[in-house]
């Protein structure tokens, strides 16, 4: 219980949305005064070592809440049937507690959420277990795709791998209620794919890109926007993935012809990758009319720039 209120003030909006208050800036500014104060980190006999960030310490009980949280503990949030209310309320909590102070401190954040374990398997799985709340699920998404943005090293993207975060993506990018989570969901997929190829093999064996083509056509804007920067990503550091990856080319083509200006982008970038590392697709590339669709985004950018 105590662990529940503690979670519920960090989580009130006059903490997190000082507009409501007389005196915003100045709440906003003393807020993360307070979370950036230096004191001491104890040592084990008592003594008193470097100082570090309050903010760091809260990060460090969150993932201990969400290491500790047994597996039932997550598969069961939605419902509270075993892990019971108060339990279900603390994890979903701490998901939403560690998004916003990825918000306010950016990657520092979500830094010290990996020094801390937060790429412990127990906590990934508590934190992306697809029968988890949608609210949840987005959050934990924010928290999770920034953590992988930061990965600049394969030793990095290795930590995420050895996790099992891989096997919990498909349901996600399946998920049948919520765009944001399959948004979300196809972002953090870039993210792994970002820095480097140390995911390629795991997309292939977990049949990732079927469900992630089928995106490029979801109904929401946000979801095709970050399907197309996935399967970029997917095909940016070599060609082991072409022949998967075969099938997206038709859809990519069309999407060059999207509403939405980021998605015309991610798709065109996609095409250029598809053909960066080897000339395995150039004939569906030819075939499908794509040399044609590029040469009309230009057109089309030279008429509305004269």
């Amino acid at each position: 219980d105590i662990h529940v209120a503690v979670m519920a003030i960090l989580q009130a909006p006059w903490v997190h949305a000082p507009v409501l208050c007389r005196n915003p800036e100045a709440v906003a500014k003393a807020f993360k005064a307070q979370l950036v104060e230096e004191k001491p980190r104890s040592l084990a006999d008592g003594r008193s070592n470097e100082s570090y960030p309050i903010y760091v310490s809260l990060v460090e009980n969150v993932v201990a809440i969400l290491r500790e949280a047994g597996p039932d503990d997550a598969g069961e949030i939605a419902g509270a049937r075993k892990a019971g209310a108060a339990t279900a309320g603390v994890v979903s909590a701490c998901a939403t507690v560690m998004a916003r102070l990825s918000l306010i401190f950016g990657d520092e954040a979500v830094v010290a959420f990996a020094r801390s374990g937060g790429l412990d398997s127990n906590v990934l799985q508590n934190l992306l277990g697809d029968r988890n709340p949608e609210a949840m699920l987005g959050s934990s998404l924010l928290v999770v795709s920034q953590l992988a943005r930061t990965a600049t090293s394969k030793s990095q993207i290795e930590k995420f791998l050895q996790a099992g975060i891989m096997p919990l993506v498909p349901p996600l990018l399946r998920h049948p209620t919520s765009s944001g989570v399959r948004a979300r969901a196809c972002n953090l997929l870039g993210n792994l794919c970002r820095h480097s190829d140390e995911a390629y093999p795991s997309i292939r064996e977990l049949r990732i890109l079927p469900p992630l083509i089928d995106l490029c056509d979801d109904d929401d804007r946000s979801t095709r926007k970050f399907a197309c920067f996935a399967i970029g990503n997917a095909g940016f550091h070599g060609d082991y993935l072409y022949d998967d990856l075969r099938p997206a080319v038709r859809t990519l083509v069309r999407l060059l012809r999207d509403e939405e200006d980021r998605t015309v982008a991610n798709a065109a970038g996609a095409l250029g990758n598809l053909v960066r590392n080897s000339g395995e697709l150039v004939p569906e590339m030819l075939a499908c009319g794509a040399v044609e669709a590029l040469l009309g985004i230009i057109k089309r950018s030279d008429s509305t720039t004269t």
